[in-house]
C-alpha cells in the first residue's frame, strides 16, 4: 500500500491518501504515519480512501486507532488482538467526527464501513475540498 501526505490551505488540514489495500499487512503503517503526523502537530486529518481498493477488519482497526489518536484519546493497543477489534464495534467516539474526516471510499470500502457501523463514527465527504471546508 502507498501512503502520501499533503496539506490543505484554508482551513489547514493534513490529507493522508491511501492507495492499494488496507489489510493486515499494511494497517500498522497507516497508524504509524498518522501517529507521526499527530506528533508533528497535525490536529485535523483527512483520510482519502479514493485509491483504496480493499479494506479488511485490520483496516477498520487502523481507522479507529487513528481517530482515537486525533481526538485526544489513547490509541488502541494493537497487541491485544481481538480485544482491539471488539472495541471498534463498541466505540462511537463523537470527537472523531471533529478530528478525522474520510473522503471518497470506493463502493466495497464504503460497504465495509456501513455493515460494521463505522460509517457512523466518521463524516464522509465526496472530495478533499468539502472535507477540509467542514473543519
Amino acid at each position: 500500500m502507498e501512503i502520501t501526505v499533503e496539506q490543505t490551505q484554508e482551513p489547514s488540514a493534513t490529507v493522508m491518501r491511501l492507495v492499494g489495500q488496507l489489510d493486515g499487512s499494511s494497517y500498522r503503517s497507516v497508524i504509524d504515519k498518522a501517529n507521526q503526523l499527530h506528533g508533528q502537530g497535525s490536529s485535523r486529518l483527512i483520510v482519502d480512501l479514493s485509491g483504496l481498493s480493499f479494506m479488511s477488519s485490520a483496516g477498520l482497526t487502523a481507522l479507529h486507532s487513528v481517530a482515537r489518536q486525533f481526538s485526544g484519546e489513547q490509541p488502541l493497543d494493537l497487541d491485544s488482538g481481538w480485544e482491539a477489534m471488539r472495541s471498534v464495534g463498541k466505540a462511537r467516539d463523537a470527537n472523531a467526527k471533529y478530528a478525522v474526516k474520510l473522503v471518497a471510499p470506493q463502493p466495497n470500502v464504503a460497504h465495509t464501513l456501513e455493515i460494521t457501523g463505522m460509517d457512523a463514527m466518521f463524516d464522509i465527504y465526496p472530495d478533499v475540498q468539502s472535507a477540509a471546508a467542514s473543519f
